[in-house]
């Protein structure tokens, strides 16, 4: 049986939005398909299962490469907020080549775009409704990270929207300074000791993370224990 069956695959395979990718979106492919099929079936059963066990989770926020179909493959409760943040050229066209193949957002949910090359993300997301003082959940797979900087900022992004109880998923970018998974843990744990909602655990595994933010001014952490099987 497949790990996950994504319909509209096929179509976002087409050259038209093929031709939309860039050389940032091709370094940051996956190391193979396993991988991401395991990942992308990791991320899916985590997101689904936060969000039916919880009334609180209405605020979603995908940090991809533009061409994720989770908004019309899963199910999504009502009311249900949805916000993208990807390059903004790249999620057009696949938007109009999804809608094209019949796909749409469950009833009574939206869908809203940030692009990624915004001169200010928190601002943007803000604009398009993103409410501070509701919990979140953020989803990281996809998105183009040139450097451990950028995933820096954007820790301190999320970190400054999401409020007591948020939780942020994701695969861990692969960077070039990021030589060993001792590297990654360490640079998450002080980047995350120096924001303002400071976490209090996560974990970490075969390159995914799960964050859980406490509140404001919290000033206590624990640093992530390293599970056995991460790459490093």
């Amino acid at each position: 049986d497949p790990l996950f069956i994504d319909p509209y695959a096929a179509v976002l395979l087409s050259l038209d939005v093929a031709d939309q990718t860039s050389e940032s979106l091709v370094s940051h492919l996956m190391p193979s398909a396993e991988h991401y099929r395991l990942t992308t079936r990791y991320l899916d059963d985590t997101l689904q299962h936060l969000i039916s066990r919880s009334d609180n989770f209405r605020q979603i926020v995908l940090l991809t490469d533009g061409m994720d179909t989770r908004p019309y493959r899963l199910s999504w409760p009502k009311m249900s907020i949805m916000y993208d943040v990807s390059p903004g050229r790249i999620f057009s066209t696949a938007a109009q080549q999804l809608r094209g193949a019949g796909a749409k957002i469950p009833r009574n949910c939206v869908l809203f775009h940030t692009p990624l090359e915004s001169p200010d993300l928190q601002e943007g997301l803000c604009k398009n409704g993103f409410n501070g003082n509701r919990p979140s959940l953020w989803v990281l797979q996809g998105l183009p990270l040139p450097s451990s900087s950028s995933f820096k900022s954007l820790l301190l992004v999320i970190s400054n929207l999401a409020m007591k109880g948020g939780i942020f998923i994701g695969e861990v970018p692969h960077f070039p300074d990021w030589t060993a998974a001792a590297d990654m843990v360490d640079q998450l744990f002080t980047t995350v000791q120096n924001n303002i909602n400071i976490l209090v655990n996560f974990f970490i595994y075969n390159s995914v993370i799960v964050l859980r933010y406490a509140g404001l001014r919290t000033r206590q952490a624990r640093k992530p224990f390293l599970y056995p099987g991460f790459p490093g």
